[in-house]
């Protein structure tokens, strides 16, 4: 998959920082894939953390932990009351 929602980040310089910045970059594009497996499109959030992730600001544990929380939050949102149900 070749998303163009996410973008390497232009400032590694040496050869082993594109690198590493490509390897994140595969890695954030098949978290998408897996994310858009239901068929809906990623949100601003999940993208947000992911491209942190390909800068290097974070490491890929914590884009994937904030995007499930994220993502569970969003859940919870559209259908408060079923959650509830579901948790009693």
């Amino acid at each position: 998959m070749s998303s163009s929602l996410l973008m390497p980040d232009p400032a590694g310089s040496d050869q082993a920082q594109r690198l590493d910045c490509a390897r994140r970059l595969l890695v954030a594009e098949n978290i998408l894939e897996t994310i858009g497996a239901d068929g809906s499109g990623p949100d601003t959030g999940s993208l947000a953390y992911l491209q942190a992730y390909i800068n290097g600001e974070i490491s890929l544990g914590q884009a994937v932990g904030s995007i499930v929380d994220h993502l569970a939050q969003e859940q919870v949102r559209a259908a408060p009351s079923r959650q509830l149900t579901q948790l009693a």
